[in-house]
């Protein structure tokens, strides 16, 4: 049933009934469905091909006949069906196609698919008897792969089943084609070390195909393990043409302990789907010279780890380079970043610096003394939010010497973080020892001298420092975020007893406060439930739809008042103790646990609102809004006639009033 050669073989461009169409980017199918090759057969026959769950066809193509019967009159034919069953049928034959390896000769092929019984139709007639490859007809379907888990890499068996019929209804002949589709959907790899730094890139969706139809966005998760540290002002994202994207898309990163004593840095990236992207960064080795390190590299998509994880290894090591030694002081600058979106660079961050010292009580580096410099982050160079320690003359820094980094001001609307950070800038004299002061670097010693060893050094770090080797400027980038807020949702039946979560969608918009109005819509999260505890959600901000793990509001600014309201089927806010629908035509009483107004706190902890949904009796008749299809129709007839009934009391009181 399978044809060789399929991509020479697939139309570009064709014309349905909704007119002319342009294949798009994808992974697609060829299948030759072969009629009559025997030649043992005449007249009519009917066609049925199982669509394998996964595929979607896309047309259908009267492919080939033999050359001797290409005439009108003795040509198989692929006519109009006029007793379909019944179904949801889109013809999806191309009319006036033309034949492989002969464009001048076209037919027209009528086949019809229903996309919920995943069944295509079509007929064949004008058949005659003959010898082997005389009678016979070849027609084409092409199948473009929808499924998730093959697109992100799974390697996927796919089945197809063609059934012939009698007119009468009789089953001729059955006939499978089995289709393993392996697609690499991301490629990592590792260059050479350079300046102490690795070099990484990755490649994802290489067809540009739509991997997650029901999103806009796509998350890629890039995990790195080893004494590494990677550079977020190197992060860039290239579309195929070598652009970066318009489109909207965040990087995060967070850190946390890794395999064998080692850091293990995570990169989450939210990128547009359907597009092919090119993702490449930086990774300093976080050790000391001609100390080898091995890091191992993992990217995945989010969700599909098995299936789409590529992987690379490695033992490296670095020098230290000639022109890292001609700067005789020391400066520490310091880049203020979104901490869930790292591209985006913050002014207005207040930092002091201190001398730091190891308390064993906390086991933790904290500030001594006064501060020596209080700077803020601002525009400077290729950065949005940046600020240089030691870069007054009056303020003289040292090597081998651990400091404490202490934010005193947050950005506007953002969580100020106030955990010290640790660092220090390395160099060894000639006798190999690390002094915090030297003649060697054009500083005369003095009654502070300290004379540091390596192990000294490695202590630090193994208590956290963030050392540098590699030269006089230490580069490091501090995080903020935003503050969240978290819906949480339970739910009762009508006596108000709590029921787990009921099938169905449920959505949520938050809303800038606005006076006593509703205000404008700025998210909308929705949450869909399958009725046997599996919930999935997704955030909508303007056009773009993105799968998130938890039921969070992202990216409050501290201080500003929002207001959040349950939605109803049209997207409309729905007020406390107020009746509404959802999407599946599900009737609930929603009910807040507080005022919708919120305040966003100055707190990394989410804010949490809770929204509860009851199941509600409908008067008189004692049928429950929910789990009453059966009921649907006589429902809706009574919700009307109470609606006008409430109606009529409300006009009552207001002419007693």
């Amino acid at each position: 049933m399978q044809g060789n050669n399929p991509a020479n073989k697939i139309l570009k461009s064709y014309t349905l009934g909704s007119g002319a169409e342009s294949l798009k980017s994808g992974t697609y199918i060829d299948y030759r469905l072969l009629v009559n090759y025997a030649g043992d057969e005449a007249g009519s026959f009917r066609v049925e091909d199982v669509v394998p769950e996964g595929m979607e066809p896309v047309y259908v193509r009267y492919f080939w006949t033999p050359g001797n019967i290409r005439t009108l009159e003795k040509a198989p034919t692929v006519p109009e069906i006029e007793d379909l069953p019944s179904g949801d049928w889109k013809d999806i034959g191309l009319k006036n196609a033309p034949l492989d390896n002969a464009p001048d000769t076209r037919y027209n092929a009528y086949a019809y698919y229903d996309k919920s019984a995943h069944r295509i139709l079509y007929d064949v007639g004008n058949l005659e008897k003959g010898s082997k490859d005389t009678q016979d007809l070849q027609v084409q379907i092409v199948m473009r792969v929808t499924d998730p888990e093959t697109l992100m890499g799974k390697s996927t068996a796919y089945v197809n089943t063609m059934n012939v019929y009698r007119t009468n209804g009789t089953l001729l002949s059955t006939s499978r084609t089995n289709t393993i589709i392996d697609i690499d959907s991301i490629s990592k790899t590792a260059g050479d070390v350079s300046l102490g730094s690795v070099p990484f890139s990755i490649t994802v969706n290489p067809r540009g195909e739509d991997l997650l139809p029901d999103s806009d966005t796509v998350t890629l998760v890039d995990v790195l393990d080893g004494k590494m540290i990677l550079d977020p002002s190197s992060v860039t994202v290239m579309d195929s043409s070598g652009k970066v994207p318009t489109d909207q898309w965040k990087i995060s990163i967070s850190r946390g302990e890794g395999s064998n004593d080692n850091t293990q840095t995570t990169m989450t990236l939210v990128i547009p789907d359907s597009r092919k992207l090119t993702i490449s960064y930086k990774a300093s080795i976080d050790a000391a010279p001609n100390t080898p390190v091995t890091y191992h590299n993992t990217a995945y998509w989010y969700g599909y780890q098995k299936d789409s994880a590529k992987s690379v290894s490695n033992k490296v090591q670095y020098s230290v380079d000639a022109t890292w030694g001609k700067e005789t002081e020391p400066y520490i600058s310091l880049i203020k970043a979104d901490k869930n979106n790292i591209t985006t660079e913050l002014p207005g961050a207040e930092f002091s610096i201190y001398l730091a010292e190891y308390d064993t009580q906390k086991s933790a580096w904290v500030p001594e003394g006064a501060a020596l410099e209080t700077l803020k982050t601002t525009a400077s160079g290729t950065h949005a939010g940046i600020l240089t320690f030691g870069a007054d003359p009056k303020v003289k820094l040292l090597f081998n010497t651990v400091y404490c980094i202490v934010e005193t001001k947050a950005p506007v609307g953002y969580v100020k973080d106030s955990t010290a950070i640790p660092v220090a800038i390395a160099r060894a004299d000639k006798n190999g020892s690390y002094p915090n002061e030297s003649a060697e670097w054009s500083f005369t010693p003095d009654a502070n001298l300290k004379n540091h060893t390596a192990d000294d050094l490695n202590t630090w770090v193994n208590r956290g420092v963030n050392l540098s080797y590699k030269g006089s400027t230490f580069t490091i980038t501090a995080y903020n975020e935003k503050t969240s807020l978290k819906v949480i949702k339970s739910f009762t039946n009508a006596d108000g007893t709590q029921i787990s979560a009921p099938a169905g969608t449920f959505s949520f918009g938050l809303f800038s406060a606005n006076g006593s109005s509703t205000g404008e819509k700025l998210e909308t999260l929705t949450m869909t439930s399958d009725g046997n505890g599996n919930i999935s959600y997704k955030l909508t901000s303007g056009d773009l739809t993105t799968a998130v793990n938890a039921p969070v509001f992202k990216d409050l600014n501290v201080g500003d008042s929002y207001k959040v309201y349950e939605l109803d089927a049209d997207g409309k806010p729905v007020e406390n103790n107020r009746i509404f629908y959802n999407k599946e035509g599900n009737g609930y009483v929603v009910k807040y646990s507080k005022n919708p107004l919120i305040v966003a706190p100055n707190s990394a902890t989410p804010a949490e609102f809770a929204v509860g949904n009851q199941e509600f009796m409908i008067p008189t008749t004692g049928i429950r809004a929910q789990h009453s299809d059966v009921y649907k129709g006589l429902a809706a007839g009574l919700a009307v006639l109470l609606s006008g009934y409430l109606l009529l009391r409300r006009r009552k009181r207001s002419k007693r009033q």
